[in-house]
């Protein structure tokens, strides 16, 4: 209730004018960032994968199943670490863990198959051990 009170006082305010402009929550965004690290979920990346939008040597099912969407496809390589904020059933969303001194504070994030992924040991951004199954919400 906290956040959503200071985002009611933003726009109800005594002088009548809202703070900001109306299209930016800064304080719900920041909520709502702070939420999407707590559930997201790390991976590893078992297969090269080259960012093409409709892989045929991933599987009949990948290829078919494609997301219809204008967000990018990110290039994995054996290795690399990703954290996994939304998945469908062939395909997954996510940021690649990139090394902060070389890659010059750029974020990768897209979309990959599923299939070239595994969950890591640790689950979350945290570093948390998995104790099997999620809960369920």
């Amino acid at each position: 209730m906290g956040s959503k009170w200071k985002n009611f006082k933003q726009v109800f305010t005594w002088s009548g004018i809202p703070e900001g402009d109306g299209l930016d929550w800064p304080i719900e965004q920041l909520k709502q960032k702070a939420d999407k690290r707590v559930r997201s979920v790390r991976y590893r990346a078992v297969e090269d994968y080259s960012g093409v939008c409709c892989p045929v040597t991933k599987g009949v099912k990948t290829f078919f199943t494609t997301p219809c969407t204008e967000e990018p496809r990110i290039a994995l390589s054996k290795g690399d670490l990703i954290l996994a904020t939304r998945g469908l059933k062939h395909w997954m969303y996510g940021e690649k863990i990139l090394d902060s001194a070389a890659d010059g504070g750029i974020r990768e994030r897209g979309w990959f198959p599923r299939k070239c992924v595994e969950k890591c040991q640790y689950d979350s951004e945290t570093d948390q051990p998995v104790d099997g199954e999620k809960k369920n919400r």
